[in-house]
């Protein structure tokens, strides 16, 4: 009666573990939409945003890289992308 008390008790346990790891990528996923999240891009868009990333469109420049004047189609909104730069060293520790 003792030990399966005992495995019950840890059988809970394990369960409510995996629970709250649920929860918590349930709570990622609704935040990825909520009205005020930042949306993610992917990498097709914004080129397709900043014809290609074309040099025409390159508003500044910075230690980790290059900054392009974008047009999103569905909304109409101008946007900034920040192209991080392959050669860049700032930020990383030798």
């Amino acid at each position: 009666l003792v030990l399966f008390t005992l495995l019950s008790v840890i059988r809970e346990a394990w369960k409510r573990r995996y629970e709250k790891c649920d929860r918590k990528e349930d709570i990622e996923s609704l935040s990825r939409t909520a009205v005020d999240a930042p949306k993610m891009f992917g990498y097709k868009e914004l080129s397709k945003a900043t014809c290609k990333f074309s040099k025409e469109n390159i508003v500044g420049r910075g230690g980790f890289g290059s900054v392009y004047k974008g047009f999103m189609l569905e909304n109409g909104k101008t946007i900034a992308v920040k192209k991080i730069s392959a050669t860049s060293k700032q930020g990383m520790f030798w």
